[in-house]
């Protein structure tokens, strides 16, 4: 019988409590710093890169910018777009829990939609990245926002029990540079670069700890000023943003995911917890009592 309660696993049990009631109890992180009021010319730039172009986009609603959005209660709006996410969450669990025939078809088949209901259909949508950022600014809201909170947690959960569900089959950032990469392998001879200078990938904990310091103390997303996909799902190429993004995706041809490997703020999350994979250590135990 498998032991469910070993040490590594109270240790997890005990930090995700402890995080829990950090995310939930009141108090901001950063409290002397203002939020962005509707003034504010730059706050087009600021949301996430899941967003549509009128007034009730989601970090209107996240940073409680809506006239209609109340602090003081949760917010159950969203449900319909957490469904979705949900069901798509589900099947990439089972497809790693199962491991069909046709694995690599279905996975790509998520991938795809995903990207396209997420990134391109979807008109109010639900950014686990802004999500991220809001936590250091403001995280009440992030909570009182429920279901948005719920996008944030989920894939943290899913990450501890199977590995980077969200990551390998629900990341629309993911699915475009994959989708690239395979395209290049498929339909032409382009060299593949897979081996990198190892201080590369720790830039992905960098620039989480510059994200989550700069959240905190300008109090607003940083991270979606620069993010190059902004340009592409919201289409708002704004600065730089447009030149990033066209250098990502021509990388995306050599290499694989470069900036989910590089620097994605959220994946270095995800690299951590995958380390403490519940299943995997319960599994290795069971070998070694074997």
């Amino acid at each position: 019988m498998k032991r469910l309660l070993t040490k590594t696993n109270l240790l997890i049990l005990i930090g995700g409590i402890v995080l829990s009631l950090v995310l939930i109890l009141p108090g901001r992180f950063s409290a002397s710093c203002p939020l962005i009021t509707t003034d504010d010319p730059n706050m087009q730039a600021n949301c996430p890169f899941f967003i549509d172009q009128d007034s009730n986009q989601v970090c209107d609603l996240i940073q409680g910018l809506a006239i209609s959005y109340e602090p003081s209660s949760f917010d159950f709006s969203h449900l319909k777009e957490f469904a979705i996410f949900v069901l798509l969450l589900a099947a990439g669990i089972f497809l790693t829990w199962k491991k069909p025939k046709y694995y690599s078809a279905f996975r790509l088949a998520l991938l795809f939609l995903s990207l396209v209901y997420f990134g391109f259909l979807l008109s109010q949508a639900l950014c686990p990245i802004a999500t991220l950022q809001m936590i250091f600014v403001s995280k009440e809201r992030v909570v009182l926002t429920f279901f948005i909170f719920l996008v944030f947690l989920l894939p943290l959960l899913t990450t501890l029990l199977f590995g980077s569900i969200f990551c390998n089959f629900l990341c629309p950032i993911g699915a475009v540079q994959e989708i690239i990469f395979r395209f290049s392998r498929k339909f032409g001879k382009v060299p593949v670069l897979a081996r990198f200078p190892r201080f590369l990938l720790y830039l992905p904990y960098l620039i989480l700890f510059l994200v989550a310091l700069g959240s905190a103390h300008f109090s607003t997303t940083i991270f979606c000023k620069f993010d190059p996909f902004g340009a592409l799902f919201s289409c708002n190429p704004t600065g730089w943003k447009l030149p990033f993004l066209v250098a990502l995706l021509i990388t995306s041809l050599f290499i694989f995911r470069p900036f989910c490997q590089f620097l994605c703020p959220l994946g270095a999350i995800f690299k951590f917890l995958e380390k403490f994979r519940i299943l995997r250590l319960l599994e290795t135990e069971e070998i070694k009592q074997s």
